[in-house]
This record gives structure tokens, sequence and C-alpha cells, in this order.
């Protein structure tokens, strides 16, 4: 029996809106006040965030939370 991960909603919502955002690293990171390094790693999949950085990341990219369409 293989255990599966829990799913990732917020996260992968978030590392998509980044990449449409059409911003380098580098600046997404500037505008939201954190490392680009921080992101580089998020984006690549080796680092979470806090929850106070997915904030700052998207407030930079303007997104709100909001419930799933079913």
């Amino acid at each position: 029996m293989t255990t599966s991960s829990p799913p990732r909603a917020i996260t992968d919502a978030l590392a998509e809106a980044i990449q449409r955002s059409g911003k380098t690293h580098y600046a997404l990171a500037k505008e939201a006040g954190i490392r680009p390094q921080m992101l580089d790693y998020f984006m690549a999949g080796e680092r979470s965030l806090r929850l106070e950085t997915v904030d700052k990341l998207a407030d930079a990219l303007d997104l709100t939370l909001r419930p799933r369409s079913r």
C-alpha cells in the first residue's frame, strides 16, 4: 500500500501564478520583500514557504484566496 502526498492546492496554485506572472524570480522576490533564493528554492520544489512569505508573494501577485468551484 502506497501513501500519497497530501494535496498541495495552494502551493501549486502559487507556483502556477508565479510562472504566469511573466516576472523574473528576482523581480518578484524584490517586489514581495523576500530573498530571491527563497523563491528559487520554492519553484524548484526544494523548499516550502512560511505562510508569511506566501502572503507577501500573494500580495505582490495580487492574488486572493477563495473557495474552489465544485
